[in-house]
């Protein structure tokens, strides 16, 4: 099979293989789906990291030296006047995958997604911009033990002429900040930012956050005695299993875990091989499982739905016409890029996310059924995640988590604003309802008044012509009694 070489730092080299063999050639496979939507067309921008001096002039690089002063420096550390203030953790690198906010709550506001691989990370973003439309960019860089950042911003769509931005920030003790500088590459200036974590109250929003969004289905779950996953063997509810499919959105909580589909798409993937990362010439089905254990005290096993380490546990994909998709996965050659071929251990309210590779599915499929033997996280039985599939988008999306979270709070906002337009009518009513006779009868007073004062000015005709309104506005008000008797 026919690939594109890219430049690659890391080592090592895997072989790809599925099931069936569907590849003839070793240089076949998928990667992981790194971002929400849109990775296809960041990788180029994403897998090659650029130093200062390649892009940057020497008003970028005084531009940098400042801005390395003023967030990197120990001495503008002081307190919690800075981000970054307090002590490192040891030798741990600090953990920033997730979703970050920048800017103030509401439409328009950015927020990025950032995948993390020790010290190294890739950050995505996709924004409406209030002029030129849909903006893309993505952002590869480092953080260090010490909580310093530094990275590369490069936009992939965007209006001609956008600059492309060397960036550097520190992370707040708390890890809930980030604060830096962007160098313009044109050395025309920059800007300083604040990035804020995002709270994971959405299941899936934070790829290694605690996700709290735990659907109406899995709250039964909570009603069941708490069990250790790990070495226990716990079943798996038969509501979760067998003849019942669950929507992708309304993730599956077993026990101290929570499992959900993030995303799935179709285009080309990522492999790696020796220093080297290869783009698929083909397209082919990438889905992103999330799984996050709740408890904070047991430590579980991932064995894999896609690894070397656990063969017997395949995730299977079909769709609603029963044709079934052939699993792609890594060898020891080539592996399919931030594929957890090995399993993983899975800590006390952490989250892990693994992708899971298959042939596309045929054009006319409107759901995919994807089948996880629970033997994988430690449970008995097969976990079943229906994904409903939209598109393709232009980027290869066919089901994104974000957007139908996002779709169902906008519709959400938009019932509750109706339900609070109707109960303000209703009280209005009551209100109205309330006071409306004795609001009348006082209109109907101040146009008696007013029939008095023409009469005493000598206006007779005025004066009968304001008592035969008041009686046919008002015919029940006092003032109406006393108009009549007038005229007589």
């Amino acid at each position: 099979m026919t690939t594109r070489s890219v430049p690659n730092n890391r080592r090592g080299s895997r072989h790809v293989s599925h099931d069936s063999r569907l590849f003839a050639s070793r240089n076949a496979g998928c990667p992981r789906n790194v971002a929400i939507i849109g990775w296809l067309y960041f990788v180029v921008a994403t897998i090659s990291f650029h130093t200062p001096t390649a892009f940057a002039g020497e008003d970028v690089q005084q531009q940098l030296e400042v801005a390395r002063k003023r967030f990197w420096s120990d001495s503008e550390l002081d307190g919690d006047k800075r981000a970054g203030e307090g002590k490192p953790d040891g030798n741990k690198i600090p953990e920033i995958v997730g979703s970050w906010w920048n800017g103030v709550e509401g439409e328009g506001r950015q927020t990025m997604t950032i995948r993390q691989n020790e010290g190294a990370f890739t950050a995505t973003c996709i924004y409406q911009h209030p002029k030129e439309g849909e903006i893309w960019w993505t952002l590869s860089g480092t953080i260090t033990k010490e909580r310093r950042i530094s990275g590369r911003l490069v936009h992939t769509k965007a209006p001609k002429g956008w600059n492309n931005q060397q960036q550097i920030a520190v992370l707040s003790a708390d890890a809930q900040t980030i604060k830096g500088r962007a160098i313009f590459d044109d050395g025309s200036g920059g800007h300083d930012f604040t990035w804020t974590r995002v709270k994971p109250n959405l299941a899936g929003d934070a790829n290694r956050a605690k996700p709290a969004d735990r659907n109406q289905d899995a709250k039964a779950a909570k009603d069941q005695p708490k069990k250790p996953v790990q070495g226990k063997g716990q079943i798996v509810p038969q509501d979760k299993i067998g003849i019942l499919w669950k929507d992708a959105p309304q993730s599956i909580e077993v026990g101290d875990l929570l499992v959900w589909v993030t995303s799935a798409r179709i285009g080309k993937v990522i492999l790696e091989r020796r220093n080297k990362d290869e783009l698929t010439k083909d397209d082919y089905l990438v889905v992103t499982v999330g799984i996050h254990n709740f408890s904070e005290t047991r430590k579980g096993d991932y064995t894999g739905w896609a690894s070397r380490a656990n063969p017997l546990t395949p995730a299977t994909i079909s769709d609603e016409f029963g044709n079934v998709y052939k699993r792609i996965v890594s060898d020891a050659v080539v592996n399919v890029k931030w594929q957890l071929t090995d399993g993983v251990s899975l800590y006390p309210a952490t989250t892990i996310m693994d992708v899971l590779v298959f042939e596309p599915p045929i054009r006319n499929a409107k759901e995919l059924r994807c089948s996880l033997p629970g033997e994988a996280i430690g449970v008995r039985g097969t976990l079943k995640i229906k994904i409903p599939i939209s598109g393709p988008k232009g980027d290869g999306t066919i089901f994104d988590l974000s957007e139908e979270l996002r779709a169902k709070r906008l519709a959400d906002k938009k019932a509750d604003d109706a339900a609070r337009a109707a109960e303000k009518r209703r009280i209005l009513a009551e209100e109205l309802a309330k006071d409306g006779p004795g609001r009348e009868e006082r209109a109907a007073e101040s146009k008696l008044r007013t029939a008095d004062q023409l009469l005493k000015v000598g206006k007779p005709e005025a004066y009968r012509a304001m008592l035969k309104e008041l009686i046919e506005r008002y015919p029940n008000s006092k003032a109406a009694e006393t108009a009549k008797k007038a005229l007589k």
